[in-house]
């Protein structure tokens, strides 16, 4: 293995089957490389990045074959051998010839326990497991931090970045008042886009021919296109509520002539995190009307956005892919750090309705006055997307290119 000290960091984690964690991390590797900066490693990585394709070389202390099958939740039973194994190697050789050097965590983690306390634990010891190994400074890049719900996630998130986490690249100032009232010390943390708002499509890409021959018979039969991007949202009755609205979604879309597609952007191994299964299995939606991007780099993908006249997003970076393609785009949310990512970089350009007043009986002709408007005015507001990706760019580049030596120590 190559002398460690002819790198200037190390990257840790980033997923790939998360197609938003995915464009997160293609868009961080290119931004660190226009920096200058060198790097070929990455600790416990997705196994599934094409590694040869992004000139890296994972390293797991997990295994590679951890999140290759799929698991039904985060409980012990599932996790606790693998949790075991991370620990264990956190001492192996392959990790330890990388002291000193410092870590660049891919911003994708949410460090959130919305679903459960053990996965902002598992992140935490994880990540300051190899700081502490390795005897490193943590830089969190690009990420969105909400107030811990659970017990243990309120004792171990504020004194993790107060302490461990040497510096952190936030996407807005909704973070900014958490890492505050966490005590963090301001010097350590500012705010760029996100990382994925340095993409472009792919002007080579050719679109599958089944998947043309679909989007040609659409134009011939004269209807607009509508990309959706739907999800799983709460639990128990909520989520039941949830779906008929979703339901009535598609519906009133279809009774408006339009041709809708359906694209999964999440094919995780945490079953309830992977929106193909929604699609299939819970709202029944035909394999035809699925467009599967599993394999798709992000920049084919924001080149398959580009095909549709709309795309209605429950996702957030399904509604980045979006605006990157400069489709006119519909944002469902259902926490802060949607309002952070997107309305700090388009103030009121993406319409976004939160889920719960979605669910809560949400009158879908409102939603199709909506659609109209925008597609009335799509050259137009298409420009305007563009015009402001271009400047969050060039302001994060600017901001990031006047920090990271200051930040990484070199």
């Amino acid at each position: 293995m190559s002398d460690k000290m002819d790198e200037d960091l190390i990257l840790y984690n980033g997923t790939y089957l998360n197609k938003g964690g995915a464009a997160i991390a293609y868009g961080t590797l290119k931004v660190l490389r226009e920096l200058g900066l060198n790097f070929r490693y990455i600790i416990d990585p997705d196994p599934f990045f094409p590694f040869e394709e992004m000139n890296l070389t994972p390293i797991y202390r997990y295994s590679d074959t951890f999140s290759v099958n799929p698991i039904p939740s985060v409980n012990p039973i599932y996790t606790a051998k693998p949790f075991a194994r991370c620990l264990i190697n956190s001492l192996s050789k392959d990790v330890r010839q990388f002291r000193g050097l410092p870590i660049w965590h891919i911003g994708d983690s949410p460090f959130g326990d919305t679903r459960s306390g053990l996965s902002i634990v598992g992140q935490i010891v994880s990540l300051s497991s190899l700081k502490h190994t390795l005897g490193s400074k943590v830089v969190v890049g690009g990420v969105s931090l909400s107030q811990p719900i659970t017990t243990i996630g309120k004792r171990t998130l504020p004194k993790f970045f107060k302490y461990d986490v040497g510096y952190t690249y936030t996407r807005g100032d909704y973070t900014n008042e958490n890492l505050k009232s966490w005590g963090v010390d301001n010097k350590k943390y500012s705010s760029i886009c996100d990382f994925a708002f340095h993409l472009d499509k792919d002007e080579k890409y050719t679109l599958p021919t089944k998947v043309k021959q679909l989007f040609d018979n659409a134009s011939h039969n004269g209807k607009k296109k509508i990309a959706l991007v739907l999800r799983d949202f709460k639990t128990g009755e909520i989520s039941l509520l949830y779906q008929d609205q979703v339901r009535k979604l598609i519906a009133a879309l279809e009774l408006a002539n339009y041709e809708l597609f359906y694209i999964p952007t999440t094919y995780a191994y945490l079953i309830p995190e992977n929106d193909c299964h929604y699609l299939t299995d819970v709202l029944q939606i035909p394999m035809e009307k699925i467009l599967n991007i599993r394999d798709n780099t992000p920049s084919e993908i924001i080149s398959i956005m580009s095909n549709f006249d709309c795309v209605i997003s429950a996702r957030l970076h399904g509604a980045i892919l979006g605006t990157l393609a400069h489709v006119p785009t519909i944002h469902l949310f259902e926490g802060a750090k949607s309002i952070e990512v997107l309305a700090n970089v388009f103030n009121d350009l993406i319409p976004m309705i939160n889920l719960n007043t979605f669910t809560n009986n949400y009158e879908m002709s409102q939603l199709l006055l909506t659609i109209n408007d925008m597609l009335s005015n799509k050259t137009d507001l298409s420009i305007k997307l563009e015009s402001c990706i271009h400047s969050a760019r060039v302001k994060s580049l600017e901001h990031i290119k006047s920090t990271y030596k200051e930040v990484l120590n070199i």
